[in-house]
């Protein structure tokens, strides 16, 4: 067996406790929203964007097995309507076609609401499943958290959604933000999926179907 100095050892023992700690570490700073979530801050030139109804993303960042993003949009549809989409999970792989199936998986107790979620890239499929919050329309905002009361293919998965009304209209802005965590390659795939391409396509689902329900 060959041996290795003591002094390389010891720099790969402690490089891969730095690994473990990090791979381990990301998922723990993900924190669920406890109530009411923030609301996203924008600036002057983005909110101009927003008035001209183009689709904002303050931030979106994908780092190592976290990530995250956020965007605003304005819809030509009230609150109600926009909540009936958001909520509306069973037509969720029809909106956005890189899920592949939604389905309840407990029975809805209150405002929090439980759904499977999987999803298909490159022949591999990711389940997760998540517990939402949605007071909706009552309270103006829904977070969600994943259920790790379940086996999921995440380490991690929060957000919410904010709806506003546009004063003197029948317009709402929309409020989305997501934050991920994962382990492994393939994962990480997914969690880019999610991220950059799921928080755009958030806001043309939910925009086209609410303004198509709405007939705008």
């Amino acid at each position: 067996m060959k041996k290795y100095p003591v002094s390389l050892m010891a720099s790969l023992s402690f490089f891969s406790l730095a690994v473990f700690f990090a791979n381990n570490l990301s998922a723990a700073e993900l924190t669920p929203y406890r109530g009411e979530p923030p609301f996203i801050v924008l600036s002057d030139a983005e909110r101009g964007k927003l008035e001209r109804f183009e689709a904002v993303y303050p931030a979106i960042t994908d780092e190592g097995n976290t990530g995250g993003g956020q965007a605003m949009f304005r819809v030509k549809a009230d609150p109600q309507i926009i909540w009936d989409v958001i909520a509306d999970f069973p037509n969720y792989p029809k909106f956005n076609k890189d899920l592949q199936k939604t389905e309840y998986y407990k029975p809805k107790q209150g405002n929090f609401v439980y759904v499977k979620f999987a999803a298909t890239k490159f022949f591999y499929t990711v389940n997760w499943h998540v517990k939402h919050n949605y007071p909706m329309i009552k309270k103006g905002w829904g977070t969600w958290e994943l259920d790790k009361s379940q086996t999921n293919d995440l380490s991690e998965c929060i957000g919410f959604w904010r709806v506003e009304q546009v004063p003197g209209t029948n317009f709402a802005d929309v409020s989305y933000s997501v934050n991920l965590a994962s382990d492994g390659a393939i994962l990480n795939l997914f969690k880019a999926m999610l991220i950059k391409e799921g928080v755009q396509k958030a806001t043309q689902w939910v925009k086209n179907e609410a303004e198509k329900r709405a007939g705008n």
